[in-house]
């Protein structure tokens, strides 16, 4: 992902020199452009808190994330060390010694752990598959936390300002003094073996040798405020080193963040929340995330965009340290674990604020105090006051929202800038009101960015009235203002009903003139693979398209992710753990498993709890045309469904148009392999259909890559497939062309059943049809009577504002493919950059009814998208 420019832009001052005065005449004093001040954004989220029986004094200062998602985390107020389980449905506790205080903890890659007791000023080994602890007493003063040499030793700063070496072979104790040192915070180990630590009331930042024989003190700037001739320590806490070589320091009395560049001395302070209480510290995407113990925040700090307080060169002195020794006996017990139910743990919806360079959530109950990252499990875990939190994406989702899986604002490969266009459009249903009122609708447009937990989510918010139609270009980019972002858009209507209909398109600008893209209708949370199902999409019949694939997550969601080839043999398989809202993107899908394309493959998603939203793009590596690899659900499978439009050497994309299909048939008790019949329909009265058959493995995918020509011998025709079979099967075409570059462009159709025709009392609803000259953009009306008798419909035009345009009456002779090419031009006489048609049956209720499609293509760069209506009542 690319680097995001913030949440909000700020415009700069502008300044304006004065020229020198003519004579007798006064030079004005020119007045600067305010800077607008960032009005704070809403950043929602989901907090979790898991507490054991009686914790009510749980302070866990330290979170540790085992590899099969389970966490454990020490207390000292509790006195225990905790473990939740993967599922988090049961806890474990362990109560250590009396007054022991366990604190940070050290995880082996065996699952046992190093930990320091602050009561008994122990350094402790704990073993929690056979519960035995062993534990050394410590002559020095209050360990606060420990990191491993490479030769197995540790460091242990001392809340003494004494440096502790470890040898628990031996139980050696080495202690490391200086008289210039005054206490030690936790502490960081270089990759040179070197350690830093921050002198907590001395304020001062300590680097240590190697063997702690000599160390190198950076006296800290004063806090504001300060007395005169006094020292006044900010209080450097945690210290962690970022991707670019730069410290990071949590000063906890001061309420600020510092970046410390060892090489040049410089070091920066920034500014959190008034009287902020900074203690962990990670690394989060390019972010430094802090914990507040003052607010309970979890904290996401953005050192792109970020304006330091205070610039400093911090003046450096060397010393050296004497070393005592002592040897400490082993004292060795064994815990009783105790086996509980979390106290009722509540998903609650937070709302962060979001600023420029900070987005601060209240995630705990009093005070936040460790956090760790799951990025495996798309989860942030924090300690807090009661016990440990986990901090996810919003929930979700309500009937009624849209969701489009795949949306971006990024230059991808090279320098394509992809942007996402959204349309929106109120029906207005009058109300049950004496007055009929036709209620407007508030929708909130929400991105659910590719791999974000928690601490960024953009978002735009609009009021539909009845009948408008709203179009926004690129609100990733403009109305949120988060270029350089792609994930999932959601569509949150803050009124209850059906009366928010969708569209989007991601396109690219081609080189002279142009876009390359797909569009498609918005997603509702009941068209996702739920559990027990089994989604898939098919890979590209070529190994030359690059292929990536994903799924946003609707509802918490366990499961597999599975490439399966043609033959049903499963190549590679991952499972995952994603709560609502998680956005995930293999870019490309074969390297997010690690393994070589496979062609005619399918993505299979299998959730066995939640629900998970599928999807894919297949991109010309010359052209950048990203094609839309529609997602099948299981009820998709069908012994009668059509595929259109489909064409070869004519249409909207010109003489080099050509069809692939692919077909699969799925497995299972009691299947066999499908016999299926092709019949080619192709437009215009009085030309005869064309049939072909074919058998498709039980399990397996059929490809023709020239299908047209390969099963009927069609040189030039565009049309309707009739897929008929005496076993379900799954029907994806891929309609493409090809221009002098050798590359190709098009889009993907998936197979369709009779419930999605305009049958009887239905409208099919088109909320984007453009018109806007025939070197722009056009959009084609492509019509199929699925049945054998005449079928009338009626086609209706609205405009973006709302109000009525031209109407036309049709009748389809039986079985009929009508094309109406330049809808709006052909039906009104001129042009539209947006508007609504509607094609309106106006048989009786009943069965059958006209398939509809629209081809809106790129005149260009030819280019062309198929959308399918909203089938919705009269």
């Amino acid at each position: 992902m690319l680097r995001v420019a913030g949440l909000l832009a700020l415009s700069s001052v502008l300044c304006l020199a004065g020229a020198p005065a003519a004579a007798q005449t006064p030079t004005p004093t020119p007045t600067a452009t305010p800077t607008p001040t960032p009005v704070p954004l809403s950043v929602p989220a989901t907090s979790t808190i898991f507490a054991g029986t009686g914790s009510g004094n749980y302070d866990a200062v330290n979170v540790v994330v085992e590899p099969d998602g389970s966490v454990f985390a020490a207390s000292a107020g509790e006195n225990v060390v905790m473990k939740i389980a993967p599922d988090s449905k049961k806890i474990t506790r362990w109560t250590f010694p009396k007054d022991a205080s366990p604190s940070s903890l050290l995880r082996e890659p065996d699952g046992t752990y190093w930990l320091t007791e602050l009561g008994g000023f122990k350094i402790a080994f704990f073993d929690p598959r056979t519960n035995q602890l062993i534990e050394w007493k410590d002559d020095a003063r209050r360990p606060t936390s420990l990191v491993k040499r490479a030769d197995g030793t540790f460091w242990l700063p001392e809340t003494g300002g004494i440096l502790t070496h470890f040898a628990p072979a031996t139980g050696t104790l080495t202690y490391f003094r200086s008289t210039k040192i005054l206490t030690l915070s936790y502490p960081y180990l270089d990759t040179d073996g070197s350690v830093w630590a921050g002198d907590f009331l001395g304020g001062k930042l300590v680097h240590y040798s190697t063997d702690a024989s000599k160390a190198t003190l950076y006296a800290l700037p004063n806090y504001d405020g300060c007395p005169e001739g006094s020292t006044c320590s900010p209080q450097p806490s945690r210290i962690i080193r970022d991707t670019a070589g730069k410290l990071w320091i949590s000063f906890y009395l001061t309420g600020e963040l510092a970046r410390f560049d060892p090489a040049t001395k410089e070091l920066k302070v920034y500014k959190l929340a008034a009287n902020a209480l900074p203690y962990d510290l990670l690394l989060y995407r390019d972010r430094i995330m802090y914990s507040d113990q003052r607010y309970a925040y979890v904290g996401f700090f953005d050192p792109a965009v970020a304006v330091p307080a205070k610039t400093v060169t911090l003046e450096s002195t060397e010393v050296e340290t004497t070393a005592t020794t002592s040897i400490a006996a082993q004292e060795i017990s064994t815990l009783e674990p105790k086996v509980e139910d979390p106290t009722a743990p509540v998903p609650v919806v937070v709302s962060g604020i979001g600023r420029p360079d900070i987005t601060d959530i209240p995630a705990g109950v009093t005070s936040v105090y460790a956090i760790a990252l799951d990025t495996a499990r798309g989860r942030i875990y924090f300690g807090t006051y009661g016990g440990v939190g986990i901090l996810t994406p919003p929930l979700g989702p309500t009937n009624n929202d849209q969701y489009f899986p795949q949306a971006a604002s990024i230059t991808g490969q090279g320098t394509a800038r992809y942007r996402t266009q959204i349309v929106a459009w109120n029906r207005g249903t009058p109300d049950t009101t004496a007055m009929n009122a036709r209620p407007s609708v508030p929708v909130t447009t929400r991105l659910l960015p590719n791999g974000w937990i928690a601490g960024f989510s953009p978002s735009t918010f609009n009021t539909l009235v009845p009948d408008q139609i709203l179009s926004l270009a690129d609100p990733i980019a403009t109305e949120m203002n988060a270029p350089d972002n792609f994930g999932a858009l959601r569509l949150v209507p803050d009124r209850a009903g059906d009366d928010l209909f969708t569209w989007a398109r991601i396109s690219r600008d081609r080189e002279g003139g142009g876009t390359y893209g797909f569009a498609r209708n918005g997603i509702k949370p009941d068209g996702a693979v739920k559990e027990t199902e089994a989604g898939f999409l098919f890979t590209p019949p070529t190994l030359d398209q690059r292929t990536n694939a994903g799924f946003v997550v609707v509802e918490s969601s366990v499961g597999t992710l599975s490439i399966v080839d043609g033959n049903g043999v499963v190549k590679a398989t991952k499972t995952y753990d994603f709560p609502a809202g998680y956005h995930v993107q293999g870019s490309t899908i074969f390297q997010y498993f690690g393994i070589e394309p496979v062609a005619n493959a399918r993505v299979v998603f299998a959730p066995t709890t939640g629900r998970v939203m599928p999807f894919g793009v297949s991109i010309d590596p010359i052209t950048g045309d990203p094609l839309e690899l529609e997602a099948f659900v299981p009820s998709r499978a069908g012994t009668l469904q059509w595929l259109a439009p489909v064409a070869r050497g004519t249409g909207a994309m010109g003489g080099a148009t050509r069809t692939a299909l692919q077909l699969h048939a799925p497995s299972g008790t009691g299947t066999s392999d499908a016999n299926v019949t092709l019949v080619f329909r192709r437009a215009g009265l009085d030309v005869p259909a064309l049939s072909a058959t074919l058998t498709v493995g039980a399990g397996k995918v059929v490809s023709l890559p020239d299908a047209l020509k390969e099963l009927f011998g069609t040189e030039v025709g565009q049309g309707i497939i009739d897929v008929i079979s005496d076993q379900p099967v799954f029907a994806f075409a891929r309609v493409t062309s090809s221009d002098a570059s050798g590359g190709s462009y098009g889009y993907g159709i998936g197979g369709r059943r009779g419930g999605l025709a305009v049958a009887g009392n239905q409208r099919g609803v088109f909320t984007t049809t453009t018109d806007n000259g025939f070197d722009v953009t056009r959009t084609d009306l492509h019509l199929a009577n699925l049945l054998d008798v005449p079928q009338s419909v009626t086609i209706k035009l609205t405009q973006v504002d709302g109000q009525a345009g031209a109407t036309r009456d049709l009748t389809l002779a039986p079985k009929e493919v009508r094309i109406l090419e330049s809808v709006w031009f052909d039906l009104a006489g001129y042009g539209t950059n947006l508007g609504r048609l509607d094609v309106v049956s106006n048989e009786a209720a009943g069965g059958g009814g006209v398939l509809a499609t629209f081809v809106r293509s790129d005149r260009k760069s030819l280019d062309a998208d198929a959308i399918v209506p909203y089938v919705i009542a009269k």
